[in-house]
């Protein structure tokens, strides 16, 4: 049997000493190829992750940025809406302050780990305005 190589495929073992593919360009970042090599569907994924390089949409995401889907991606997007925007400039900079200071603390279990009623007893989104929510509980 020939093996066929393909540019920018690397083998590398799991921690269980499963090879695994991954299609990486240089430094930048791992996209793990599911499919089996020689099949038609490891063609296909290597081509569409070839053409997603041509266009310039493998990419890393910078260290600092917001993964998608998590709260600070939620308060980033947040922030750079026009609705925010519209909002007083005392009002942004109280809203920056707690969602600074929510990204700080250490998630611990993620939201799935908290209780339903701890969450709605710590909701300060229900007031008109961020700094009418001063008396939230600090730790």
């Amino acid at each position: 049997m020939i093996k066929l190589v393909r540019r920018y495929v690397v083998e590398e073992p799991d921690r269980h000493g499963n090879l695994r593919h991954y299609f990486r360009v240089g430094h930048g970042p791992r996209t793990r190829i599911r499919e089996k090599p020689g099949t038609e569907e490891f063609d296909r994924r290597y081509h569409e992750l070839m053409r997603q390089h041509a266009a310039g949409e493998l990419k890393l995401l910078p260290r600092d940025a917001a993964m998608p889907n998590t709260l600070r991606w939620l308060g980033v997007t947040y922030v750079q809406s026009a609705e925010f925007g519209q909002l007083n400039v005392h009002t942004q900079h109280v809203t920056n302050l707690i969602l600074d200071s929510i990204y700080a603390k250490p998630a611990q279990g993620g939201v799935r780990g908290l209780p339903t009623r701890e969450v709605r007893g710590q909701s300060r989104w229900h007031y008109p305005r961020p700094e009418e929510g001063h008396t939230r509980s600090r730790e």
